[in-house]
């Protein structure tokens, strides 16, 4: 079976608190965006992951989330195993879901090769056992997540056209976390507005400018573990105030509503000498 998955942009991650499992709760607005990792997977005794394409380097065939989706499919499902081979496409420790992506194609093309629906309430759970990010990116789109991950609120298109910069020097989930949490003991960060997300809906909705409104509760705890993600950031405002950092980073996002906007900001960027740049827009 092959299946596409694709990347995910946080147009917000806002952190509301941390829970009693220590894990941190959510409130974020996601979009799947087009930039696809692609899946291979054939049946066969026992488990097995290989990795090419533009960012396999240094990726091991066993710890990765991929091979732990399968692991905990073959041990729910009794299913025997699957030869898995994954063509890495989306930039890694990104912010942009690589990852949990590989994670949720493998758990979709198991499910549809052993007749489980991509709706199972098990197949979700074994979804949030593999990582916060991988219930959404199961079925993608543009939805409002919330909780540690598992709890989405789905909306229509975000209709969004998009200029990536990602960095070469990649910044683990983990040690933003921890990062974050240094700086909230240390010198506090910003108190959660339950609000701050409504009006960003209310913005995307009628196509308003969302430079104020897009924001990234990582994005400094980021900064000290990359500080060239700032320098990142502030070439996309200088073409578009609608600039933020997705995930916990590195890539920064710059937004449009439209691809003539979208394109001409980019013919500018690549005038500048600005290398690496991924134009796609919102799938």
């Amino acid at each position: 079976m092959d299946i596409r998955v694709a990347a995910k942009v946080n147009l917000s991650l806002r952190i509301v608190g941390v829970n009693p499992e220590g894990m941190h709760e959510l409130d974020s607005l996601m979009a799947s965006a087009g930039i696809f990792d692609e899946l291979s997977i054939t049946r066969a005794d026992g488990i097995t992951v290989r990795f090419s394409g533009e960012y396999a380097d240094g990726l091991d065939g066993v710890n990765n989330t991929a091979y732990r989706a399968a692991e905990l499919f073959a041990k729910k499902f009794a299913f025997n195993g699957a030869d898995i081979k994954i063509v890495k496409n989306i930039p890694l420790s990104a912010g942009l879901g690589g990852s949990s992506a590989d994670a949720a194609g493998v758990l979709r093309g198991l499910a549809c090769m052993n007749g489980v629906s991509e709706s199972s309430p098990v197949l979700r759970m074994l979804a949030r056992r593999c990582g916060s990010d991988v219930p959404f990116m199961l079925s993608g789109g543009f939805k409002r997540v919330t909780g540690t991950g598992e709890k989405l609120e789905p909306y229509g298109s975000a209709e969004l056209f998009l200029i990536i910069l990602p960095e070469k020097n990649g910044v683990g989930a983990r040690d933003c976390y921890r990062a974050y949490d240094t700086l909230a003991a240390t010198s506090g960060v910003r108190a959660y507005d339950p609000r701050g997300n409504d009006k960003l809906l209310a913005a995307l909705t009628y196509r308003k400018p969302v430079g104020g409104l897009l924001h990234n509760d990582l994005y400094l705890p980021a900064c000290t573990l990359n500080p060239q993600i700032a320098r990142n950031l502030a070439l996309l405002r200088s073409v578009t105030g609608d600039a933020v950092m997705t995930g916990s980073g590195s890539a920064c996002i710059a937004v449009f509503y439209d691809s003539a906007s979208r394109d001409a900001a980019h013919r500018e960027l690549l005038a500048r000498g600005v290398t690496g740049l991924i134009k796609t827009e919102t799938v």
